[in-house]
């Protein structure tokens, strides 16, 4: 909430009610649900989530990337589909509206299996990006200056920065002589992201979806699996994997997760000076980087 006063919320909720009611999405009013890519506003009485985020593309460019996942859908891949096209919110924001489901769910192993392998045996799509080794490098170098400017100690920023370095580059040049694959990634695959509705087990917040390698979504999945075992996932990370019947290279998932786990200590030093639990959670993080089997505090 940080960078979010709250006049400033509460103003995105006013105005989110005001354009429902014009587009007939609905009557009722918006709560914040979340800040993370975007602003997440959730109306429970009709049934609408709207996204607000920073218009990085032409409005028509955003629009076309909404039907590559209504096209996306229809092919089953396990993904919401929006509720109308994108429209401006003001001059620097626009913000697409979806149907509200239910994210309080308590998965089986099948279940994130049978998603998982939904996703990547779609089909491709004209459309779609082609994700790279540097996708999220810009916004983690980001959240380490923001960190620094917070008052985040140098010996941890330090050692964050070192960090990320390195197994940026042991992933870059392990690319360089090992291409991969290309299949339809979700791009952020792990149990918080995934939703029910009609019954229905979907996949929600689709900012990072692309044509990339399926060690990608692996990776978030493993780390979900061994670092956050105190999410609603209760399950065994080898015998998921055992099963989980596409090729893959393992090296380069070994390569990914380090990178990942080095992103979302990234994310938790970023939190420094909004949430102070986050302090003492990245000491902990650093201190026993290199124990896999040390489990993490989620924020």
């Amino acid at each position: 909430m940080s960078d979010y006063s709250k006049q400033e919320v509460a103003g995105s909720c006013q105005k989110l009610q005001q354009l429902c009611q014009k587009l007939n999405l609905g009557q009722a009013t918006f709560e914040l649900l979340r800040i993370g890519n975007a602003m997440v506003f959730q109306n429970k009485t009709d049934g609408v989530v709207a996204r607000v985020m920073n218009l990085k593309l032409p409005l028509a460019d955003v629009d076309k990337q909404l039907k590559v996942y209504e096209e996306l859908n229809q092919l089953g891949m396990p993904i919401l589909k929006p509720l109308r096209k994108a429209i401006k919110f003001n001059e620097d924001k626009i913000v697409t509206f979806w149907p509200l489901a239910n994210n309080e769910l308590k998965l089986s192993d099948q279940d994130v299996l049978d998603l998982v392998i939904k996703c990547h045996q779609t089909p491709q799509v004209v459309g779609l990006e082609t994700w790279t080794a540097q996708e999220h490098l810009p916004r983690r170098l980001f959240k380490l200056e923001r960190a620094k400017q917070a008052g985040a100690p140098v010996e941890i920023l330090n050692q964050l920065t070192e960090l990320l370095n390195h197994y940026q580059k042991v992933l870059e040049d392990y690319l360089s002589n090992h291409p991969f694959k290309p299949r339809v990634i979700h791009g952020d695959f792990y149990q918080g992201n995934v939703v029910e509705l009609n019954s229905q087990l979907l996949l929600c917040d689709l900012d990072h979806l692309m044509l990339g390698p399926v060690e990608r979504d692996l990776a978030t999945l493993e780390i979900d699996y061994r670092r956050h075992q105190n999410r609603n996932i209760n399950g065994d990370w080898l015998k998921m994997i055992n099963n989980y019947p596409i090729e893959y290279d393992e090296v380069l998932l070994n390569h990914l997760v380090k990178v990942q786990e080095v992103g979302d200590c990234i994310f938790t030093c970023g939190l420094w000076g909004v949430n102070t639990d986050s302090h003492k959670e990245i000491i902990k993080r650093l201190k026993h980087f290199d124990d896999p089997n040390y489990i993490w505090q989620d924020f």
